[in-house]
């Protein structure tokens, strides 16, 4: 394999969430910091810009949809129907995960589903939520695009 570009983006946000089905303390509302990273990758550069992607692409793109449903938002999965009643009276900003857990893989998941969307060469996905801890979802791809 020849020579391979990265770039990476990354987008901060913080949210609450709870895992419901979880047996440990994780199972408590609590919130995190989060930070996504957003990794492309090309064996080609655009001959105009130089570039694989351009980074404010990626932010008023993807980055933009994710600050949208999750930046101070309480994630919760779909069937955490006490919470999410709560959260509802309160007129709290709620994002539901359709019966699975808000784990960083699953918002890696998302994520990537997004991305796909409308940028080409998305890599890999990386959600932090500790400065210690992160999933992380490798694409692999077309390396020419």
């Amino acid at each position: 394999m020849g020579r391979m570009f990265f770039v990476t983006k990354q987008i901060k946000f913080s949210a609450a969430h709870r895992l419901f089905n979880h047996n440990g303390d994780c199972h408590y509302l609590h919130g995190h910091n989060y930070i996504v990273e957003l990794t492309f990758s090309s064996i080609n550069l655009d001959e105009v810009s130089g570039m694989i992607i351009d980074f404010k692409d990626i932010k008023e793109g993807v980055g933009k949809q994710i600050l949208e449903m999750w930046d101070h938002a309480l994630l919760l999965n779909s069937n955490d129907n006490n919470l999410i009643n709560f959260a509802e009276s309160q007129d709290l900003k709620l994002c539901m995960f359709q019966a699975c857990d808000p784990t960083a893989e699953n918002m890696c998941r998302v994520i990537s589903g997004l991305s796909c969307i409308f940028l080409c060469g998305l890599r890999k996905v990386k959600v932090w939520e500790t400065d210690s801890c992160y999933a992380e979802l490798d694409l692999g791809g077309d390396d020419n695009a």
